[in-house]
């Protein structure tokens, strides 16, 4: 006689607000449109992850204005 039995997963994974998540182009362009991120936010999304864009230094905002110009 066999005894099927299920898995759950611990209460505290699901509500863990500090889980890592991958996230889909659609749900972080979704994110964008409803203003969960603003143009303020400097993330962007690499392989799934939301991650900090790098820090732009002087010289390099000087070059890219003078580019545009």
């Amino acid at each position: 006689m066999s005894i099927l039995t299920t898995v759950k997963r611990p209460s505290r994974m699901l509500n863990d607000p500090f889980a890592l998540r991958q996230f889909s182009v659609a749900a972080y362009q979704k994110m964008v449109q409803t203003g969960i991120l603003t143009s303020d936010d400097r993330v962007e999304l690499l392989e799934g992850w939301i991650v900090n864009k790098m820090p732009q230094n002087p010289p390099h905002i000087s070059s890219v204005g003078r580019v545009n110009r």
